[in-house]
């Protein structure tokens, strides 16, 4: 069974050996750009594309 998380996320993942803990959830912003969060083992990955192009940060905190 796959998980719903976004490419960008998943390829930042894969780099760095790590894999979602869950679905990723998405909001859209009052701007309507939009914002895609997911936890991965080694923290939080959040993904935007509120610069106009989808960029991709994380991890932050958590995770080992």
């Amino acid at each position: 069974m796959a998980l719903n998380v976004g490419q960008g996320i998943r390829d930042k993942m894969e780099a760095l050996q790590d894999f979602p803990l869950e679905d990723s959830t998405f909001q859209t912003n009052s701007d309507g750009s939009q914002v895609e969060r997911c936890w991965g083992t080694r923290g939080l990955y959040i993904a935007s594309n509120v610069s106009g192009d989808w960029e991709t940060y994380g991890p932050f905190g958590g995770g080992g």
